[in-house]
């Protein structure tokens, strides 16, 4: 039962990050909650599933949307590698900084992979906006999937035993 849960949990939020991405893009706003949806599913479930989740997005995202999100994701990840050993991830209003760091990297990354030299100027008008909203919405996203997942009886992100009390002791 415990895995059907996970499955729709996932599948869920999956489409949903999408959708919401889609939306933002026809506003305008390009807003990629794909690396907060995998930065989310690295600390609370694991390398394996945010893996999964990853590939998934990267799928999805590209087929609705038209852009690749693998950098960014990846960025993420390596971000919620380190911060789930060291981080505070017992408090929503901490994640504010490795996920500002984790995007602006992932986002210099992505515009460099895709963006010729001297359209940088263009581009500027899409990345501060981008960084802000990623930055800002990601406690909001993390309490958000945290509630959802609190009620499907999932591991949550706030639960977590960090292993930087265990090196400390």
């Amino acid at each position: 039962m415990i895995i059907l849960k996970a499955i729709s949990f996932h599948l869920t939020c999956l489409f949903a990050v999408v959708w919401v991405e889609c939306m933002a893009g026809l506003l305008g706003v390009w807003l990629p909650l794909s690396g907060i949806y995998v930065f989310y599913v690295m600390i609370s479930r694991g390398l394996y599933q945010a893996l999964i989740c990853m590939s998934l997005l990267m799928v999805y995202v590209e087929s609705t949307c038209g852009y690749n999100n693998g950098f960014l994701s990846l960025s993420f990840i390596f971000v919620a590698y380190f911060w789930r050993d060291i981080g505070d991830c017992r408090r929503f209003f901490p994640q504010f900084f490795p996920c500002a760091v984790a995007s602006f990297v992932g986002l210099i990354m992505t515009f460099l992979w895709v963006t010729p030299f001297g359209a940088w100027g263009r581009i500027l008008h899409v990345f501060v906006p981008a960084v802000f909203f990623m930055t800002v919405l990601s406690p909001l996203m993390v309490a958000a999937l945290d509630f959802v997942s609190d009620s499907a009886k999932l591991p949550r992100f706030t639960v977590l035993d960090n292993y930087i009390d265990e090196i400390w002791e």
